[in-house]
């Protein structure tokens, strides 16, 4: 290769290009310059499967994690929330699609990215690094526990929060508690269709 040729490389390099993620970043995920910096899919599965953040760091991670270009998020509190397999992932599913939800445009994921943990607020930064990456129209939050971690106003299910001035969401009952209830069931699927609603709105308004 001539030296005329190797100026022509076929990628744009920038020499002083950092990977904003790393394994174990999480104390930082919230100061400004990173806030501010593109999250991008690899990054965030990357993050997740290698995290350190807690004990519960060599635990499997169930979750597929898929549809980054989705307008829908739905937040679980554990992934079995939102696990197809699951007894509630199950109905989850079928309320979404009896909702006329496409599960194509879905995001699902949880707050705890393994079972079981005793320190949930160590998963909160990887949760908001897929919000700010997927940038879904509308937030389906499964459970009080995970939505007050984006609004500790919250106090009832149905209830509507826009949190940093961009991301709408609604939060509503766990499924594996409505499912045991007709009239918190009730409730549920009329948070779910409220959702719908909104997104439509949203996606009929871009241009």
């Amino acid at each position: 290769m001539t030296t005329s040729e190797s100026n022509n490389l076929p990628f744009e390099v920038n020499d002083g290009y950092k990977s904003v993620f790393e394994p174990g970043f999480y104390d930082q995920i919230l100061t400004h310059d990173l806030f501010e910096k593109q999250v991008m899919p690899f990054e965030i599965k990357t993050s997740i499967h290698n995290c350190f953040a807690c004990d519960n760091k060599k635990f499997i991670k169930p979750l597929e994690l898929g549809n980054f270009d989705a307008s829908v998020m739905v937040i679980g509190e554990t992934p079995s929330d939102v696990d197809f397999r699951t007894n509630e992932g199950q109905l989850l599913v079928k309320t979404l699609t009896w909702a006329n939800y496409s599960m194509e445009d879905i995001y699902f994921t949880s707050l705890c990215k393994c079972e079981t943990t005793s320190t949930p607020e160590r998963c909160y930064t990887h949760l908001l690094s897929e919000v700010l990456c997927v940038k879904p129209a509308v937030i389906i939050s499964l459970g009080y526990d995970v939505g007050k971690f984006f609004d500790p106003n919250i106090n009832m299910a149905g209830y509507t929060t826009n949190f940093l001035d961009k991301f709408e969401m609604i939060t509503t009952y766990r499924t594996i508690y409505a499912m045991t209830d007709k009239n918190m069931y009730e409730d549920y699927c009329n948070h779910i269709v409220l959702a719908k609603q909104k997104v439509d709105n949203k996606l009929q308004r871009s241009p």
